[in-house]
């Protein structure tokens, strides 16, 4: 409670209480952003693919430059979109080789998740 004898912490004159409040906000600006960009990068089945061997552990360079495509026979067999990366552009996440992708659509927006080889 602020009186007329009570003293007020401040920290290079502003408020300790303000601070915070500021450093909040901008925590939460910074989230927002990061939210945003990964449903703009999932709208495409081919990206979210992408971003996906990208948080798995695979090189970001080869994620950018890797070329998935929808496989129709695995697609058939596991009765969901596959995507599949050529032989050359697997990758090794945890123990399992990855060379393709189960895709699934909500609204827009594709998630990929791994599908090890085995």
């Amino acid at each position: 409670m602020k009186g007329k004898g009570s003293v007020v912490k401040t920290f290079n004159g502003v408020p300790e209480d303000d601070k915070l409040k500021k450093i909040g906000n901008l925590f939460a600006k910074i989230i927002g952003v990061i939210i945003l960009i990964l449903l703009l990068l999932s709208i495409s089945a081919k990206t979210a693919v992408k971003m996906t061997m990208v948080l798995t552990g695979a090189n970001p360079i080869k994620a950018v430059k890797s070329s998935p495509s929808y496989n129709k026979e695995f697609s058939y067999s596991m009765r969901s979109k596959v995507y599949a990366l050529p032989e050359k552009q697997a990758y090794t996440y945890d123990i399992n080789r990855i060379q393709y992708f189960k895709v699934y659509t909500f609204l827009i927006f594709h998630v990929a998740v791994p599908t090890p080889i085995y």
